[in-house]
């Protein structure tokens, strides 16, 4: 059988990376109000290459971009499988920092280069070829099998959040069983890992407002107060000099597992490459916990962007009218979103002047931390696969990172979710040259097919 699966593979491989340079070709930023039609031709592009695998392909167009749907049924005596990949993107900007159109499939050496390469354009494809390689090899499937594609996990999952609210019978498409949500990562090849539980994720926009207008700093600066001073006062007052939030009651809930700590400190220490890699000198920590363990299990307070004021070439003498901070928070186990918004403006009201006025807005609902239930047979069954196709031992880690919709689809369907990802976690996801190697989309092929039958 593995041979067959990987003659298979190896004769499709540039087949793959002909259909992926397409995927990533198209620029599917969900924050881009104007990217409908983008979204319209991915969706097109995706049904074709679907279509011979499944039974039904149903699309979803009633909350805005198409959520994807389809479906393979074998037998109602068989278990049912959900593979979940999104088809949206993260913005590309900024592009100086590129060494390649972002947009446009670029190899090098090993890796294939590309905006959406990694997160989660090729984790989309390997569960397409999979089914393909099912199907023309004549194997046969010991799951039912549906399929969610997405078109907004990089913001929110807006369209699978309002849809899976709502009284469409289509929502009923998504029963299953078992999970696989196919966004994920692993420290190398050397070191093969698996996900085992997400952080979640709240974001939102601090303005502050000063005058009714930009006004001139030389005659005004001294007694009207600069609401870029202010922002920037009140964004050094969130951490401590140990790096912890000082957002009253934020760390409501969190707790200090030290089993948790226990397995992710077996992890391999890569704190000198990672400085190396993104070039800064020393990390700034929370005091009494590691790298691994802060990037992971402990909830942050990030400031992702400012802007206010002057932005153009040379100078303006200004105060500005008002300013913006582009603010997320990643939490942990037993801390609620609603929560940790509202204690952020309890912060602000009680901090800010009394020369000041703010506005803070939601961007999404966010999502709460989710895990993987280990102890379930399908699990084992996947780390199992893994342990055969690496040859090692299956290391377990956690992500910092977030997939909005899991803890909603684990909780209205009671599915046993299991994080599958085989791109490496140096992959710079978000970033610039974002990449994923050539051998992992062939392993992640291999590992679903072989998970599958």
């Amino acid at each position: 059988m593995d041979n067959k699966i990987n003659e298979y593979i190896e004769k499709n491989k540039g087949k793959y990376i002909s259909e992926l340079s397409k995927l990533i070709s198209f620029k599917t930023v969900a924050m881009d109000k104007n990217s409908k039609n983008e979204f319209d031709n991915c969706t097109n592009y995706i049904k074709n290459l679907l279509s011979d695998y499944v039974d039904k392909i149903t699309l979803i167009t009633d909350f805005g971009n198409p959520i994807i749907i389809a479906e393979k049924h074998i037998s109602n005596n068989l278990p049912t499988v959900l593979l979940y990949a999104h088809y949206d993107v993260q913005p590309e900007t900024p592009l100086d920092l590129w060494n390649s159109d972002p947009f446009i499939l670029t190899q090098k050496d090993n890796l294939l280069l590309g905006r959406g390469v990694a997160d989660d354009k090729s984790h989309l494809l390997e569960i397409i070829k999979t089914l393909e390689l099912i199907k023309n090899n004549n194997l046969n499937l010991k799951y039912n099998i549906k399929i969610l594609f997405e078109p907004s996990e990089e913001c929110g999952s807006k369209e699978l959040n309002n849809f899976l609210d709502s009284n469409l019978k289509e929502v009923d498409l998504l029963k299953c069983d078992t999970l696989l949500a196919c966004d994920s990562s692993l420290i190398s090849d050397d070191k093969p890992s698996i996900t085992v539980g997400l952080r979640g994720c709240v974001d939102f926009e601090l303005t502050i407002i000063g005058p009714n207008k930009d006004i001139h700093s030389g005659m005004y600066g001294g007694f009207i107060g600069n609401p870029i001073h202010e922002l920037c006062r009140l964004i050094d007052m969130v951490h401590d000099e140990n790096n912890k939030i000082t957002i009253e009651n934020f760390y409501n809930g969190v707790e200090n597992n030290n089993n948790l700590r226990e397995m992710l400190n077996k992890l391999p220490n890569n704190e000198d490459d990672l400085k190396h890699d993104l070039e800064v000198d020393d990390f700034i920590i929370e005091h009494g916990f590691t790298s691994i363990e802060t990037s992971r299990i402990r909830p942050t307070f990030e400031v992702n962007g400012i802007f206010g004021g002057y932005e153009g070439e040379g100078g303006k003498t200004i105060i500005p009218n008002k300013c913006t901070a582009k603010i997320s928070c990643r939490l942990v186990n037993n801390q609620k979103t609603d929560d940790i918004y509202n204690y952020f403006c309890d912060f602000i009201k009680k901090n800010i002047r009394k020369a000041f006025k703010f506005n803070i807005t939601r961007n999404s609902k966010g999502s709460s931390a989710v895990e993987s239930n280990i102890n379930c047979d399908e699990f084992k069954k996947f780390i199992n696969i893994m342990k055969d196709e690496y040859n090692k031992e299956i290391l377990f880690d956690r992500s910092g990172g977030s997939i909005p919709i899991m803890t909603k689809l684990n909780e209205k369907y009671g599915c046993d979710i299991i994080f599958v990802g085989f791109v490496n976690s140096n992959s710079n996801c978000h970033g610039p040259n974002e990449n994923c190697e050539i051998l992992s989309i062939e392993k992640g092929i291999k590992i679903l097919t072989t998970y599958l039958l």
